[in-house]
């Protein structure tokens, strides 16, 4: 299974395609921002 990569945004936390430089939402720049994937964003299990 492969985990989905996506740009979160840090002005709104919207979660946006890699390809976008601006945020889908607020359209704050995301040209600095790195690709994270999906269980990053996922609470840990203990």
């Amino acid at each position: 299974m492969a985990l989905s990569k996506f740009k979160l945004c840090p002005a709104c936390g919207e979660h946006n395609p890699p390809a976008l430089l601006e945020c889908k939402n607020c359209e704050t720049d995301l040209t600095g921002v790195r690709l994270v994937d999906e269980d990053i964003c996922q609470p840990q299990a203990r």
